[in-house]
């Protein structure tokens, strides 16, 4: 009586198990892990259906299937089933890495833009005044504006003016950390103070409320036509877009983390099953001993 009570208890938890991975399959986007989890929906139907026929045969006396072939086929499906919960864990895996590889190609992407951007906008920084480079020079929609090395803003591009509200000429003569953050001195880790230092290009994301977007800015440095450093360019990339997708493969990854953890549940029940299966065999030849019948199971 007592192992048909344990596998009605079976069937109890793989029926839930089956609502729950069949909900699991259903809210899954990602194509190759959706397909890993039909197999497993399957899987887990196969075991329930097992278990229901071993039921009936042992309550009925009646054998549908030979028990040795339905154990010995349980054992099969649960080593796969056991495959496939790792499969997954390491498809899951590398969606995860994959993921941050594509926000680190993002941002690396971004910079190198900027950077091109200020490269071509100032290959000749003597004709800036040009009419045809000024035209080039306020085409440019990212942020941009030009500083001496004492952080006064001595050209801005129509972008930077217009996204300030301000005209050009109420921006040029002001340190640049007045007009954006509103402080009396350089922003911390200001980019522009490693370029004074070694005259060098530099890179730094910026999230300040005062200017109410996060930023990726590039300083690249000025030189005259003697070598002297005589400032640097600033560019400022806007990044909502790129920030709101990087919350997005947050989102994704937990959600993967959130799938890995559900893996982990299921491997451990299968493995609870598996034990309960050679139990309930050893329990069988007891009661045959019992009975003073042969042994069934090994």
């Amino acid at each position: 009586m007592f192992h048909i009570i344990s596998v009605l208890v079976g069937i109890t938890f793989f029926l839930f198990t089956l609502i729950r991975v069949f909900h699991i399959w259903h809210s899954i986007t990602i194509k190759n892990i959706k397909t890993w989890w039909s197999v497993l929906v399957g899987l887990v139907l196969f075991f329930l259906v097992s278990y229901i026929i071993y039921l009936f045969s042992i309550a009925s006396q009646i054998n549908i299937i030979s028990l040795d072939l339905l154990v010995s086929q349980v054992f099969l499906w649960g080593a796969i089933f056991v495959f496939l919960i790792f499969s997954l864990f390491e498809t899951t895996l590398q969606e995860m890495f994959g993921n941050n590889q594509k926000l680190e190609k993002a941002l690396k992407g971004a910079a190198e833009s900027a950077e091109y951007k200020v490269k071509a906008a100032f290959a000749q920084t003597n004709f800036l005044e040009a009419a045809e480079y000024k035209k080039t020079f306020d085409a440019i929609t990212d942020l941009i504006f030009i500083q001496d090395t004492d952080f006064t803003i001595i050209k801005v591009n129509k972008a930077f003016a217009d996204y300030l509200k301000m005209k050009p000429e109420e921006i040029i003569g002001k340190k640049c950390y007045q007009v954006l953050h509103k402080l009396d001195s350089p922003w911390p880790n200001c980019p522009f103070e490693q370029t004074l230092k070694d005259h060098k290009a530099h890179i730094e994301e910026v999230d300040d409320p005062n200017i109410g977007v996060p930023l990726l800015i590039t300083t690249s440095p000025i030189f005259d036509e003697k070598g002297i450093f005589v400032g640097s360019v600033h560019l400022a990339k806007n990044l909502t877009e790129i920030k709101q997708k990087e919350k997005q493969i947050q989102t994704q990854n937990k959600e993967l983390l959130s799938r890995n953890e559900e893996l982990k549940k299921q491997h451990s029940f299968l493995m609870d099953r598996e034990k309960r299966i050679v139990e309930m065999k050893q329990e069988i030849n007891s009661l045959l001993k019992h009975a003073g019948k042969t042994k069934k199971y090994l």
